[in-house]
């Protein structure tokens, strides 16, 4: 898990590589669009290639959550969640990770 706030990695947790997660083209997509990515299957996406140096390798898919402040308000951060296993998110775990993001958003926001 990485969580991207105005631009920065404020925090990563997990088993990451020795390189720090960048916010790179993807993220910054996903936070323009304001709307959320799961890449069940990560190696059938090209855009793989932007999160190889910081995820660890058997990692098996990806979801992006954009961070709102507030309910209205633009994105300006992303939550990053790898999985260990291929469609391991389910339409429940989604929101369940959108309504945690909420949360952390608000908090962050403070």
């Amino acid at each position: 898990m990485a969580i991207f706030w105005r631009g920065d990695c404020i925090m990563q947790g997990g088993l990451f590589t020795g390189k720090r997660p960048v916010q790179r083209a993807f993220c910054e997509e996903v936070i323009s669009m304001g709307k959320g990515r799961y890449l069940a299957q990560l190696n059938n996406y090209p855009v793989k290639e932007e999160f190889l140096d910081y995820l660890p390798t058997k990692t098996q898919g990806l979801l992006l959550t954009p961070l709102r402040p507030a309910r209205n308000a633009p994105p300006v951060g992303l939550m990053l969640l790898g999985l260990d296993a291929m469609r391991g998110f389910g339409k429940v775990d989604q929101a369940w990770a959108t309504a945690v993001g909420e949360k952390l958003a608000v908090s962050l926001n403070v």
